[in-house]
């Protein structure tokens, strides 16, 4: 992992000197390199301004790995790998070294060394209670619940009319520009199904669909859990 700070006026992230001339030619390394999380990088020749969207440099620094894109983001990130393939300061061959080094990370992990077995698309659950108790508030397939409504109301309960597969489904934002991740959980009967984790969204709401569950029929009591505050949850639905 490369660190934060610069070296020289370049920083570590895109400093080519101290992940290829050193790292890789005078120690031998041949492994996989990643950012420190949200790190900054400038151009490995000239120095000059970091912007952590600099990605084009850190390929160049032959930095593999860029931790960590925004949720949901990674194909609007708007980094400057295509715009610099495209004008030339980026080699194809430069960033195919890059995978590379990604790919034989992953073969020679221990993961690779597993045999193979069918993928568990998502994990079904089960509730003791066939109906709401009485004056509870229920909502149904499709139907959104405000997170102000769940934090106000200690009984809201999703009701599964047949067992099948939902989506959980959540509008969500973050106003603070911080590096730190924040964590909200979704629970159905106490048991976390979702979690909606995120850095920030520049105030921003977004959409995401943090799991897919089996239900059986059923009543489920629906509850949220703040482990790292800062998500601003507007409301969930199930569908």
């Amino acid at each position: 992992m490369t660190s934060y700070n610069a070296i020289n006026g370049h920083w570590a992230a895109s400093n080519y000197d101290t992940v290829n001339t050193i790292l890789r030619k005078e120690w031998g390394y041949a492994g996989l390199v990643m950012t420190d999380w949200w790190a900054k990088m400038n151009d490995c020749a000239k120095g000059g301004e970091a912007d952590y969207k600099n990605l084009s440099y850190m390929v160049r620094a032959g930095n593999d790995i860029y931790m960590v894109v925004p949720n949901n983001e990674a194909e609007t990130y708007k980094d400057t790998i295509n715009s610099s393939l495209e004008d030339g300061s980026l080699t194809l061959g430069e960033l195919q070294l890059c995978a590379k080094r990604v790919l034989n990370f992953v073969l020679h992990a221990p993961v690779s060394k597993r045999p193979l077995r069918p993928l568990a698309i998502c994990k079904e659950y089960a509730s003791s209670q066939k109906e709401a108790p009485d004056g509870a508030k229920t909502i149904f397939e499709g139907e959104a619940i405000t997170a102000s409504l769940l934090n106000e109301t200690d009984a809201v309960y999703f009701i599964a009319k047949e067992k099948k597969s939902f989506n959980v489904v959540a509008q969500y934002r973050k106003e603070e520009a911080t590096v730190s991740q924040s964590v909200c959980n979704v629970l159905l009967d106490g048991q976390t199904v979702a979690s909606i984790e995120c850095r920030t969204t520049e105030g921003r709401t977004l959409i995401a669909t943090p799991a897919q569950i089996i239900l059986e029929p059923g009543a489920y009591r629906l509850s949220i859990e703040h482990t790292k505050a800062g998500i601003e949850l507007i409301d969930i639905k199930f569908c």
